[in-house]
């Protein structure tokens, strides 16, 4: 089978198995624009809560998740390598190493509580912030166990269940957030009961931790019905299965590198609304409408990354390094023309899209020119995440991890810092470079633009590395000659 072929044939296998995973991303995603969108339709004050929490729950939320994801290549390598004998010690091992994370992670979210505080918003939108945060930490235990049960799921290609119950979670989340932002009244001819109290924007914690306990609770009804499932996880074999703490070191050196290139990623996107706070609750909002788009935008090669490292693991499991060459590569280009279709939409809707949000002319104003920044750093943005799942199909971490780290603390945030605000160090700078005048939060876009880029290069030049290495070394060992079939 020739490079094209093989690369046609594995282009319909990635579409297949990245579909469901994309539409459950995007389902999960809108649940977040659906609070945004609900909130700033009570006050602009509600909006700037929503988004200075739910940008910190996010950072906890993706963050526990990136750790938790080792699980699904492993998952996926044991298919690879018909040891479906492994699964089931390696799943339990999973889910107790995800109730582990989430401790570490509720007790890191109590700091959290106590920024908000302090970040120079008002005291009506700090004191929103923290309910809403509040309410939705209830939900971080039934998060960390469903990410295990997902990379069950989506490791034995069966991604179409994370779909069945995300699609369930936004239907629900819509009624449950009016019923917690408005509250429930029921009057009769003597007298007026108020059932549930209106919280406001803080009403959209409550409502995401209700749904994600629900997700919980369907996703093990859904895995203990299906027979595929249950046939991987009861596979009787001799062998002794791994020890607990065993699976723990494995995941951990896999995982934590992911959390902490997450985390890197994610706490920029954290740190914009939080450091922009004392410029009006106008840039915090219009921020937020910029980011929930690209964050939507996001899933589609966020979803693909998966099922690359889905079908890399695969391929690396049965000792075809070639298609697993070809599998990450393939996929990276499709995500290369998503990215160029993404930035065209998000320009020919830049000034409509502000209007779905808010009637604030002013939020709409700033939110259209930062939907033409989003819109520029697209094709970046899908290059670098799609590279960084397949090198999570290699099972290799710890160097993307150094690349996100530096791509996005060591450039990313120095240059949006000093082409957003006035500072010293700007000053210093000033006087050895010309700088334009402080753009505020465009600065800050700006200068993600510039890390997205650079991450984009290094994550793509060590992929191919890796990649030749592997090969290289394939080639001399002659391991490889005969993969498994």
């Amino acid at each position: 089978m020739n490079n094209l072929s093989s690369a046609k044939s594995e282009a319909n296998v990635l579409i297949k198995l990245a579909v469901p995973i994309v539409s459950a991303l995007v389902l999960s995603c809108l649940m977040s624009v659906i609070d945004t969108v609900m909130a700033g339709q009570v006050s602009a004050k509600d909006l700037a809560a929503v988004s200075i929490g739910s940008a910190i729950w996010n950072m906890v939320f993706l963050t526990m998740n990136g750790v938790l994801m080792s699980l699904t290549p492993q998952i996926a390598n044991l298919i690879g390598r018909k040891q479906q004998y492994l699964i089931k010690p390696w799943f339990r091992g999973g889910q107790l190493f995800a109730l582990i994370i989430m401790l570490f992670f509720l007790a890191v979210s109590q700091i959290g509580l106590n920024i908000i505080n302090k970040l120079g918003a008002t005291p009506e939108t700090s004191q929103l912030a923290q309910q809403y945060l509040m309410f939705i930490l209830f939900s971080l235990p039934a998060a960390a166990l469903f990410q295990s049960q997902r990379s069950l799921s989506e490791g034995s290609a069966a991604p179409h269940h994370v779909l069945i119950v995300t699609a369930m979670g936004l239907a629900l989340n819509i009624p449950l957030n009016y019923l917690f932002i408005h509250g429930l009244t029921i009057s009769t001819e003597n007298a007026t009961y108020q059932i549930i109290d209106a919280y406001g924007g803080a009403g959209c914690g409550i409502a995401s931790a209700i749904v994600l306990w629900v997700i919980l609770i369907t996703m093990s009804g859904i895995q203990k019905k299906n027979k595929r499932l249950q046939r991987l996880m009861n596979a009787n074999s001799s062998f002794s299965p791994p020890k607990t703490t065993d699976i723990f070191k494995h995941l951990g050196r896999i995982g934590i590198p992911i959390g902490l290139a997450i985390f890197a990623e994610v706490s920029v996107f954290t740190y914009i609304p939080l450091v922009i706070a004392h410029l009006g609750e106008d840039k915090v909002a219009a921020h937020q409408i910029a980011l929930n788009v690209s964050s939507v935008m996001f899933m589609v090669p966020l979803g693909l990354s998966q099922a690359i490292t889905v079908r890399t693991g695969f391929q690396l499991g049965r000792d075809r390094i070639e298609l697993a060459k070809v599998s990450s590569r393939t996929g990276i280009f499709i995500a290369f023309i998503f990215g160029i279709c993404s930035m065209t939409l998000i320009m020919l809707n830049s000034e409509t899209i502000p209007r779905l949000y808010t009637t604030d002319l002013a939020v709409i104003g700033l939110g259209s020119s930062l939907l033409i920044l989003a819109a520029l750093f697209q094709l970046t943005d899908t290059i670098q995440i799609t590279t960084a799942g397949a090198l999570r199909g290699y099972q290799l971490t710890t160097i993307p991890m150094i690349i996100t780290v530096l791509s996005f603390w060591a450039i990313s945030m120095p240059a949006g810092y000093i082409l957003g605000l006035d500072s010293q160090f700007r000053e210093f700078i000033a006087d050895f470079i010309y700088l334009p005048n402080t753009m505020g939060v465009r600065g800050f876009w700006y200068g993600l633009i510039i890390g997205l880029t650079a991450n984009a290069v290094m994550q793509m030049s060590y992929l191919y590395f890796i990649q030749y290495a592997v090969s290289k070394k394939c080639s001399v060992s002659k391991k490889c000659s005969e993969p498994k079939k």
